[in-house]
């Protein structure tokens, strides 16, 4: 009897051990990319790794912090929101938008060569080049105002390279977005979007009036009604993104009635999930 359970339990062991490595395998790549030269996979995943789980630090020898931005000499680069010690898993992969910003400050005031010692890819060994970007979960890059929203180093060569990517998402909904406040009274907003966008939605997540039944959400784009509701059905996320993006240019129009939320137009990234995701990719060479 002994012997039979043994046996069963290694099976269910195998089993149990080849489901996981089938799950592995096919996740995993969703999760992140690698592409290239052996040698050069795990200087690109360091890098990104740092970039995304870390806040980034700064020492002179007798003092330190993670305002790394405001120095130079011994510091790390890191967009982490927020530190590697964070426990809270759904806290992973969120970057600050604050730190994108001063690491395109940093690149521009600072130089190519100080980003690229801050993030390890300079020793009197060895040196790597890099270039590192967001972009949307498309092959486009993540913009704001037309422009990049990150976008640092040198032009990709065609080969001898290798390319780590990573889903990350924004911790500011309204970040490198073009956005409006809804609320509280009757509230027409009327403007002009030029598609394609990352993203479109409309947040409704309050009630500003609670002793009034009366109140709404209506949405035209270019004078056709999409969005006419009322009641509780206002309390709503309502993603018109794919609306949008089948016309060459839209008016949109929101009337809102004792309701909080916001309107938000981006090209940072898509939204999923009550979030605005988008890729980091870092490639060295």
């Amino acid at each position: 009897m002994n012997t039979g359970k043994l046996g069963i339990d290694m099976i269910a062991g195998l089993t149990i051990f080849m489901l996981s490595f089938i799950f592995i395998a096919q996740y995993i790549p969703s999760i992140f990319a690698v592409e290239g030269m052996t040698s050069l996979q795990p200087v690109a995943y360091r890098t990104a790794a740092i970039l995304i789980k870390d806040t980034g630090y700064w020492t002179n020898g007798s003092a330190n912090g993670t305002d790394w931005w405001n120095h130079t000499g011994s510091i790390r680069i890191g967009l982490a929101k927020h530190p590697r010690s964070e426990i809270n898993k759904s806290k992973y992969n969120i970057l600050s938008t604050f730190r994108i910003q001063k690491l395109a400050e940093f690149y521009k005031n600072s130089g190519y060569y100080e980003v690229q010692k801050a993030l390890g890819l300079y020793s009197p060994q060895r040196s790597y080049e890099y270039n590192i970007s967001i972009r949307q979960l498309s092959s486009s890059y993540a913009t704001y105002n037309e422009q990049p929203v990150l976008l640092i180093g040198k032009p990709v060569p065609a080969s001898n390279v290798a390319k780590f990517e990573r889903y990350i998402v924004y911790d500011n909904l309204t970040s490198f977005s073009i956005s409006g406040r809804i609320g509280p009274e009757t509230n027409v907003t009327d403007f002009n979007i030029n598609p394609p966008v990352g993203a479109f939605v409309i947040i409704v997540d309050g009630i500003d009036n609670l002793t009034n039944p009366n109140f709404w959400l209506k949405v035209w784009l270019n004078g056709n009604k999409v969005i006419d509701v009322s009641g509780n059905d206002t309390l709503s996320v309502f993603d018109l993104t794919d609306e949008v993006n089948s016309y060459s240019s839209v008016n949109v129009k929101v009337d809102a009635h004792n309701i909080r939320g916001i309107i938000i137009s981006t090209n940072a990234g898509s939204f999923v999930g009550g979030r605005i995701v988008a890729r980091l990719v870092v490639t060295v060479w």
